[in-house]
């Protein structure tokens, strides 16, 4: 598994995923744009990074650097074939230890499994604490300390 930058060539692969993660999360929230998902790559304070095993794009996820130095880990999707694999919790590991500070991440209302998934993400790195949604589209949020980036 590595964590790729987006590149100008996967952005309409990219624009796929998230247009089917959108409508898992959030069934009632707008259609997603161009302009919004150009957003992503125009915006100096996100980083996207394609989630590839064994040559295969197999999702995203997008992190953003908050004022203040701390992140966020925004949005993280892994493709319905490669669920349940591991990967997913492999890669947010990987994602989460690129940078030490503090974190925060919001547990999207339209996915029940969610914030057992992060929970059990979080816990060998750091200990999370919950917080208040940070969109009305959540259901809460968790906030969290990681010491020591990956090397």
């Amino acid at each position: 598994m590595e964590l790729v930058p987006l590149a100008p060539e996967d952005r309409d692969a990219f624009s796929e995923m998230v247009r089917t993660y959108v409508s898992e999360i959030g069934p009632g929230l707008p259609p997603v744009t161009a302009d919004r998902i150009a957003n992503v790559w125009d915006d100096p304070a996100r980083e996207a990074l394609l989630i590839r095993d064994q040559a295969m794009t197999q999702g995203f996820v997008l992190i953003r650097h908050l004022p203040g130095g701390a992140h966020e880990m925004s949005e993280f999707y892994i493709a319905p074939p490669a669920r349940r694999s591991g990967l997913g919790t492999q890669a947010a590991r990987a994602a989460l230890t690129r940078y030490k500070g503090r974190w925060q991440l919001g547990v999207a209302k339209g996915s029940p499994h969610a914030r057992a998934f992060w929970t059990g993400v979080i816990a060998p790195l750091a200990r999370a604490h919950p917080g208040p949604p940070l969109t009305p589209n959540q259901s809460g949020s968790l906030h969290f300390i990681i010491k020591e980036p990956s090397p």
